[in-house]
């Protein structure tokens, strides 16, 4: 007889109890909010979109029937109302709204019920909840304990892109050591000054050409300080800046370029300079990080396998399994569950939709650190 508490009969009751928990919580959803438009109403309040001219600043507008565009009745231009925001290129807000809702009422999602639920396309559902997910990570507490996540293992079962060819999907992990340890000292052009041939990028290797950073250095000083000769002073400032707009959220290079306002040159020297002083990370899809101090966790302690141990349940029960790509995601799902009182009020929502446009293209290029941040339970 089997008696593991977590086998399949307890499994199999679980999911059932979970389809009508969803179906009763799908049925509040739909008299909240009945038509694609409410929908919109409720994501352009979370996202704080106010509903007036960019030109002159009138609030008497014409809106079309998706409800995105408006035409100004007093200077007749028309505003695209989600350009530029979080909700950018969203086509079915009936959905994106309900993961969010949904998730906000403590359910536990995953691609296959909610692509039924929604009768959506299980791709969408997939892409719709990792949106939502990725989004919940930007607020990570910067004092969350972090741990390598080679003790997450147990549950890398999916595979995903960055899976090795003929591999089980737990040999991502090696592979993303190696990855991170061979793209150490090199770095990427943004996609704006990229020189590319048949969509390859060109790498800027600073390993391989020893006249390279001096070279940068030399033509960008004269941008900032009107002389032709090098400043320690100059650059140590420039790597302050840059250092300044990044966080323990992976910023990808592309914004902090944006950010910046800096040459891409002095932008990939400072980078350079930061991550050999030990400040900051290159990760895997040119993202960049704040450099965390990391404890050496040779054997999990006591503690670190208390806290970790009821996400790994988390996913076996709920998951099956994860990749390896999105576990940081799938650590932020378990933070929001867990966490009911902190996720459950208007203000967290909004601060988490509030933020910067994310592309599919960020999403699909997205790879958990090697160092995660655990969560607190509460």
């Amino acid at each position: 007889m089997n008696t593991d508490s977590s086998g399949p009969e307890k499994q199999n009751q679980s999911s059932d109890v979970d389809k009508q928990s969803l179906a009763s919580l799908l049925e509040r959803f739909e008299s909240e909010f009945p038509s694609p438009e409410a929908c919109l109403a409720e994501l352009f309040r979370l996202a704080q979109i106010e509903i007036q001219c960019t030109v002159c600043y009138s609030r008497d507008l014409d809106m079309s029937p998706g409800g995105r565009v408006g035409k100004c009745t007093t200077c007749k231009k028309k505003t695209w109302l989600t350009a530029g925001t979080i909700l950018e290129h969203i086509r079915v807000p009936r959905a994106r709204l309900a993961a969010i809702w949904l998730t906000r009422k403590g359910a536990i999602l995953n691609s296959v019920a909610f692509s039924k639920l929604l009768n959506i396309a299980q791709a969408s559902a997939h892409a719709i909840l990792q949106w939502v997910r990725f989004n919940m990570q930007k607020l990570l507490p910067a004092n969350a304990p972090v741990v390598h996540s080679v003790l997450f293992t147990p549950v890398f079962w999916k595979r995903s892109l960055e899976t090795p060819a003929r591999e089980r999907p737990v040999a991502e992990q090696a592979e993303m050591e190696k990855m991170t340890a061979s793209d150490a000292n090199a770095v990427r052009a943004p996609k704006s000054q990229e020189v590319t041939n048949d969509s390859t990028d060109l790498l800027l290797d600073f390993t391989a050409t020893d006249d390279l950073v001096p070279d940068l250095q030399s033509k960008t000083n004269s941008d900032f300080d009107g002389e032709d000769t090098f400043s320690p002073d100059a650059s140590s400032d420039l790597k302050e800046q840059v250092f300044e707009l990044l966080s323990n959220v992976p910023l990808h290079f592309d914004e902090l370029f944006e950010r910046a306002e800096i040459p891409v040159g002095t932008l990939s020297a400072s980078l350079t300079m930061l991550e050999l002083e030990g400040k900051v990370e290159r990760l895997t899809g040119d993202w960049y990080v704040r450099q965390t101090p990391k404890p050496v966790i040779n054997q999990p302690t006591q503690e670190t396998s208390t806290k970790i141990e009821p996400f790994l349940e988390f996913i076996r029960v709920n998951f099956r399994g994860i990749s390896r790509k999105y576990l940081q995601s799938y650590l932020a799902a378990f933070w929001c569950h867990t966490d009911r009182n902190h996720w459950s009020s208007d203000a967290i929502w909004q601060k988490c939709l509030g933020s910067s446009p994310v592309s599919y293209r960020q999403l699909r290029e997205y790879v958990t650190p090697l160092w995660v941040t655990l969560l607190p339970v509460h």
